[in-house]
């Protein structure tokens, strides 16, 4: 058996490499989900900051 450094658990040596690749394919996925949660946030909070900006400018011109 050999801990793996990250890897909460010890795996026999000739498992490692597979371990290791299984590791990779669902950090990588993990990765993919918050790439894309963080594109969805972005995209809102941009919208969210055009409405303010018009909103502030509507507010600045009713003003006498």
């Amino acid at each position: 058996m050999v801990k793996v450094s990250g890897v909460p658990y010890e795996v026999e040596l000739p498992d490692m490499v597979s371990e290791l690749e299984r590791e990779n394919f669902m950090l990588r996925a993990r990765t993919e989900r918050l790439e894309e949660e963080l594109r969805n946030t972005n995209e809102l909070l941009t919208k969210l900051n055009f409405e303010l900006i018009n909103e502030r400018n509507n507010n600045a011109s009713e003003k006498p």
